[in-house]
Order: structure tokens, then C-alpha cells, then sequence
């Protein structure tokens, strides 16, 4: 019997990973052209990297730890990334001609002056006036206004600053995602060198528990627990087969250990023990998921930060404890079913005998009864086999969201 040879503690569903691109327009190159042209005669990057600091000074000043989150996520964000997260954004407002439009008029000497006197009126958190503009500038701007261009530059700004809001958020989960993939490196390494490993079922030897840096960055922190959590489980899943292969569980209901009483006493005594390695198993691998929840809370994250983290590994135990269940129900019902055949056995003992390695009965009920119990292990066992890939595909389906 084998018991969760698939079956790894892996915390890559601790964050939900998934394509975080948002359904929207397609730009053609030209409209994506245009629009790039307008953001950068408008500052855009600039005024977006400026717009996040101050959203950053107004966090720190209400939730510092959230802030100093917030800063590992968006920190070394350049406002020329800033501008192709904004394409998408204006391009929704803007159609190729207006963006045209309003390109030339911020390539014009009024039009300079302009975006520049509300970038630097952004800056310090002001509305930008123009009074210290020329009579010819202010009357270029005027001209501007009145433009179906200039109206729709003008109507767009609260529409705008909500998309660009969304951006953010997108822009973050991003980042998030893009972080934690490259933490969770070491993870899928480490399984992804243990599911090629088809020739046979022993799990590769792993060393001790590793202690956590808490000096590193809180994606590699959680990456750290993750690799330690999967090495701990592939080591008590390791001690499990060995202890099965010492107890020669597969050799206990062979034809010769069915017609001696001290082979069948033996096998029963092998069964008990199987159940207590089983129990063993399970309670190992509960200890160490509450050690792991443990040090994942000693994490210092903000609140709402760690409650999206810790939902992500509830989610992740939750699968875990379901297919521990299945397959501890499976090898149970193996384990009496070997029982069974070990009793049936006793109670014929002196009956049935052995010719080339084939148990001969001599009353055809008993060869019946003894098929059955055949047919039952043997769709137990196929279901074991079932779960073992069902669990390798579920860890190679989790790996596949971390590449």
C-alpha cells in the first residue's frame, strides 16, 4: 500500500494566483501611439508616480505598517511604466483624433507651459492657475477649451481618476503576483524534481526543519515556510513508506502466509502496527500544518494583508485535509480488508493448501469467498492509485499558477 505518494503540503495556493488582465478594447497601433504622444505631453507618468507618494504619505500617516506594505509592492514603479499602464486607461476616453488633438496643443509652447503649471500645482497638492500666462497663452488655451477636443479633455477628469484607481489595484496584484512567483522558485523546483520522479516511490531525503529570515522580504518569507512545510511533508511521508516496506505489508496476504498460524498471526500483527503508522502519519502531518499556520501569523503584515494571505492557506488546507481524509479512508478500508483475509484464513487453516504458489481449496465456496475479498482489494487499490494522481495533479496544477 502506498499513501500519499502525491499527496505534498504545498502552500502555493496561499495567494490566489490567477491572470489578472482586465478585458478591455483593442488598441490599434496607431490609437496606442496617439495616446502615448498625449500622456507624455501631459506629464501622465510624472503626475501618476506623484499622486501614488501622496497616497502613500496620506497611509503612513493613518496605517504605517500597511504603508511600509504598500511601499515594498509599488517602490521602483518609473513613470515611463506608469504611462503604458495609462494607454489602456485614456484610450477608453479618447478617441484617435482627440488624442491627436490634444497632443498638438500640449507640444505647443502655451500647451508646455500648461501641463507644466499642473504638474508642478499636482505637486503640492493645489489646483493650477494660469494668471502668470501671456495674453497670447491664455488665449491659446481659451481656443483650446472651446475645442471638441478640449471639452472632452475637460469632461473626462472624473472618469478618469476612477479608472486610474483601478489601474492601481490591477497594477499592484500584478507586482504581488510577479513577486511571489519568483519567491516561490525554490518551491516548484523542489516539486517539480520530486513528480519527475517516476521510476519508483521513495521520496527523496530531505534535511531538517529551516528557520525563517525574518529580515527578507515577506514573499520570501512565506515562500521560506511553503519549502519548509513541503520538505517537512515529504520527509513523514517518507518515514511512512519506510516503515511499510519494513513491515513488508505487500508480502502479508501471500499464499505461504495464509496456511501458517504464525504467518497469520504475524500479518495481523503487521496490520495493527500499519494502523498505528497511519494514525502516526496523520497526526504528524496535522502537527505540522499547525506549526506552519503558527509561524505564517508570526509574519508581520498588516491585518487586511494577512487576512487575504491566511484565507489563501486556509483554502490550501482545506484541499490538503480532504484528500488526507479520502486516502486515509482508503488505506482503512485496505487495512481490514487484509484483515478479513487474514480471519478468513485462521478459520480454514488445515482446508486449504498450497500448489505453485496458488492457495487450492477444497471447498468451492471458500474459493469464492476468496475471490470476492480479492475483487475488493483490487478496486481499492485501484482507487488508491486513482488518488495518488489525482493528488500529483492537483500539486502540478498548483506548481503550473507559480511558473
Amino acid at each position: 500500500m502506498k499513501f500519499l505518494r502525491y499527496a505534498i503540503f504545498i502552500a502555493l495556493a496561499l495567494v490566489a494566483v490567477s491572470s489578472f488582465a482586465q478585458e478591455g478594447q483593442e488598441l490599434t497601433q496607431a490609437h496606442k501611439a496617439t495616446i502615448e504622444r498625449m500622456l507624455k505631453g501631459l506629464h501622465a507618468g510624472e503626475i501618476a508616480q506623484i499622486g501614488m507618494k501622496q497616497g502613500f504619505d496620506a497611509l503612513e500617516a493613518s496605517d504605517p505598517q500597511s504603508a511600509a506594505f504598500a511601499h515594498q509592492i509599488m517602490d521602483g514603479i518609473t513613470p515611463s511604466q506608469f504611462l503604458q499602464k495609462l494607454v489602456p486607461v485614456y484610450a477608453k476616453f479618447f478617441s484617435i483624433d482627440d488624442a491627436q488633438a490634444i497632443a498638438r496643443f500640449f507640444e505647443t509652447p502655451a500647451g508646455i507651459k500648461v501641463s507644466e503649471t499642473m504638474l508642478q500645482a499636482f505637486a503640492v497638492g493645489k489646483r493650477p492657475t494660469f494668471e502668470h500666462l501671456s495674453s497670447a497663452d491664455r488665449l491659446a488655451l481659451g481656443a483650446f477649451e472651446q475645442s471638441h477636443a478640449g471639452q472632452m479633455f475637460g469632461r473626462s477628469g472624473t472618469g478618469i481618476r476612477a479608472e486610474t484607481g483601478h489601474m492601481f489595484q490591477d497594477l499592484g496584484q500584478e507586482i504581488v503576483v510577479r513577486k511571489m512567483k519568483k519567491a516561490f522558485a525554490p518551491v516548484v523546483k523542489e516539486l517539480d524534481a520530486h513528480l519527475s520522479n517516476d521510476a519508483n516511490d521513495n521520496f527523496s531525503a530531505v534535511g531538517a526543519s529551516s528557520p525563517v529570515n525574518n529580515q527578507a522580504d515577506v514573499f520570501e518569507q512565506v515562500a521560506a515556510l511553503a519549502l519548509d512545510a513541503t520538505k517537512q511533508s515529504q520527509a513523514i511521508a517518507t518515514r511512512y513508506q519506510t516503515e511499510l516496506q519494513q513491515l513488508g505489508a505487500e508480502t502479508v496476504l501471500s499464499p505461504e502466509n495464509l496456511v501458517s498460524q504464525a504467518a497469520i498471526t504475524d500479518g495481523k500483527r503487521k496490520i495493527q502496527l500499519l494502523n498505528d503508522d497511519l494514525d502516526q502519519f496523520l497526526q504528524s502531518s496535522d502537527d505540522m500544518r499547525k506549526k506552519f499556520f503558527n509561524k505564517m501569523d508570526a509574519i508581520s503584515l498588516p491585518p487586511r494583508y494577512k487576512e487575504a494571505f491566511m484565507r489563501g492557506a486556509e483554502r490550501s488546507q482545506a484541499a490538503m485535509f480532504d484528500e488526507n481524509l479520502r486516502f486515509s479512508e482508503n488505506q482503512r478500508t485496505l487495512a481490514e480488508l487484509y484483515q478479513r483475509v487474514l480471519d478468513f484464513a485462521e478459520a480454514r487453516l488445515g482446508r486449504v493448501t498450497v500448489r505453485d504458489n496458488t492457495l487450492v481449496f477444497s471447498e468451492t465456496a471458500d474459493l469464492e469467498i476468496f475471490r470476492s475479498l480479492q475483487a475488493q482489494i483490487k478496486v481499492e487499490s485501484q482507487r488508491e492509485k486513482a488518488l495518488n494522481q489525482e493528488s500529483r495533479e492537483r500539486v502540478k496544477q498548483l506548481m503550473q499558477g507559480m511558473r
